[in-house]
């Protein structure tokens, strides 16, 4: 109780003075290996994971999982390490057999994203919790490793996507990696032309 009460006043002082301005952010897509291997890996003030992630980088800061957690897969032993890491666990609801586990502030993100009926809608996935709670903390610069936009079910890779260009547009600093498919999303991926101008101009 004493570690759960620690945590969660760090994290609300953490949010009310965050110099938290890069993240990077690990899910389970493929060139999330990218990372892995990586001899050069870019740097960050915190690295995230989702899900089970956090049970292969052990260097993350957080650990996201919207999941009912008595329902965690006893795969990877990840079950038993969410009982005994030192990481705070964000989920949708926290129970005493996890000691770090912290509820994930949804009403906070509802109100920061305000009257956004569609922003609202798309929160259909830990993804897209991680990304709008990134925003919600001032994260300047967030870094993509494992979110590939085309694994997944086309609804969960459609909120993915709106969530990643909403936080550009409000100037978040979003680097993807080369292997991801956000970066093949084009029929005209080999062209250089806009869409509509790949054909020669006629002299008509």
């Amino acid at each position: 109780m004493r570690k759960r009460f620690l945590l969660t006043g760090l994290l609300l002082l953490t949010r009310r003075m965050s110099n938290l301005k890069s993240v990077i952010l690990l899910a389970r897509g493929h060139s999330e290996m990218e990372y892995r291997n990586s001899k050069n890996r870019p740097q960050a003030d915190e690295i995230w994971c989702i899900n089970s992630l956090g049970y292969h980088h052990r260097d993350a800061a957080r650990i996201f999982y919207m999941d009912d957690m008595r329902e965690v897969p006893p795969q990877d032993h990840y079950a038993e390490y969410l009982k005994s890491c030192d990481v705070p666990v964000f989920t949708s609801r926290a129970y005493p057999e996890y000691p770090t586990a912290q509820d994930f502030p949804i009403n906070d993100i509802v109100a920061h994203i305000g009257d956004d009926p569609l922003t609202l809608k798309l929160i259909a996935c830990t993804v897209v919790h991680t990304l709008i709670y990134a925003d919600y903390l001032g994260v300047e610069e967030i870094s993509l490793w494992g979110i590939d936009c085309g694994e997944d079910p086309p609804e969960l890779s459609l909120a993915t996507a709106y969530t990643i260009g909403r936080l550009k547009g409000k100037g978040m600093k979003i680097n993807v990696s080369s292997g991801s498919k956000l970066n093949n999303i084009t029929i005209l991926s080999d062209c250089k032309q806009f869409y509509g101008y790949y054909k020669e101009k006629s002299n008509d």
